[in-house]
């Protein structure tokens, strides 16, 4: 009995691959599951709601479904792994191309959006934006844009950028009942004030972080910022002095960094005192040169950190987060001024 299921299951294995042709190779009659499978793949499941966090849960279900139907076919059919893995492959191949055919048929012709004018290709994929803000050039491109196409531009299959001033309170005034776009889901699972897309969490949030903006606090920030601005104003000083370039950005971002960590950790980053950029800095730097062009595209990030925490941008942006971790445990044990920004990264 023991033996029972698996020659049935081959037997049945066996009688489907008869019905659908003679030969083993994947016949024209064999296109259809695949064909049939990706086109009700997006119209019952990936047309509804949001998949970019589940983007390493999807991937991970279809590299599955395909090694199955590999072993499969290995174990009841053909026997022959090679052969085996190239038909897998064509399935995988024909049901890709059905899903990524049946959404480009959408978004281009019944998504709400297909009405307002915006380039062809922004419609399709948010990769066209990634293509062309690789240089982090975004704003010269939506500037020509507007020039284009108007106030309302089409920027992404469900993006909609709008060049007017009312849009402001319409989206982010009072009683407003929109939410924040998929872009702050990029960094996911850390999150913060700014970043979460829940507004219960943010008002939750905000509230704590309203104490750190009372007049008394503002007072004392200004006491913390006069310090590190004497610093910034001597550093380049000394350099105009003796007739050496300035690097402005340079100062001015350890300057900005120096007081940040100063208020969230009670340590700042010694940029200025040492005219050099921290390690924690240059890891941040680093990641953002690949994060942020691809920024447009959360789903392709939220891989990465799965699959690819090797990856040198991976790592420094990992390795930058666990330094950050742990002046955060630091902070919490101290009780120094000012306590209330604790709650920045928690």
């Amino acid at each position: 009995m023991g033996f029972q299921v698996p020659v049935n299951f081959k037997m049945a294995y066996e009688s489907v691959l008869a019905t659908l042709s003679p030969s083993v190779n994947l016949p024209s009659s064999g296109y259809f599951l695949p064909l049939v499978l990706g086109i009700l793949s997006h119209n019952c499941i990936f047309i509804q709601g949001e998949w970019h966090i589940r983007a390493p849960l999807v991937l991970k279900c279809h590299t599955m479904v395909f090694l199955l139907g590999a072993f499969v076919d290995i174990a009841y059919g053909c026997g022959n792994i090679s052969h085996s893995l190239r038909t897998s492959a064509l399935a995988v191949l024909i049901y890709t191309s059905a899903l990524l055919a049946s959404m480009t048929i959408y978004r281009k012709i019944f998504h709400r959006l297909s009405v307002f004018p915006g380039p062809s290709m922004a419609a399709v994929t948010k990769f066209w934006h990634v293509y062309h803000c690789v240089n982090s050039q975004n704003h010269l491109l939506l500037d020509k844009m507007h020039q284009q196409y108007g106030q309302f531009v089409r920027t992404g299959p469900e993006e909609l950028t709008i060049f007017h001033p009312e849009v402001l309170r319409a989206v982010d005034g009072p009683g407003n009942a929109c939410t924040k776009a998929v872009w702050y889901d990029l960094l996911l699972p850390e999150l913060a004030v700014n970043t979460t897309r829940s507004k219960p969490e943010h008002d939750k949030r905000r509230r704590i972080w309203d104490h750190g903006f009372t007049s008394k606090a503002l007072v004392n920030y200004e006491e913390q910022m006069m310090k590190y601005g004497d610093m910034l104003e001597r550093g380049i000083s000394e350099l105009a002095q003796n007739n050496r370039p300035v690097n402005v950005s340079a100062w001015f971002y350890w300057f900005t960094f120096d007081v940040m960590g100063e208020f969230a950790f009670a340590r700042s980053f010694g940029m200025l005192e040492s005219e050099r950029w921290h390690t924690a800095v240059v890891m941040l730097r680093k990641a953002m040169k690949l994060l942020g062009p691809f920024s447009p595209v959360p789903w392709l990030a939220q891989i990465a950190f799965s699959f690819l925490p090797w990856f040198w941008v991976v790592r420094d942006w990992f390795a930058m987060l666990d330094w950050c971790r742990e002046r955060m445990k630091e902070r919490i044990q101290v009780l120094l001024w000012p306590p209330f920004f604790i709650t920045l990264c928690y």
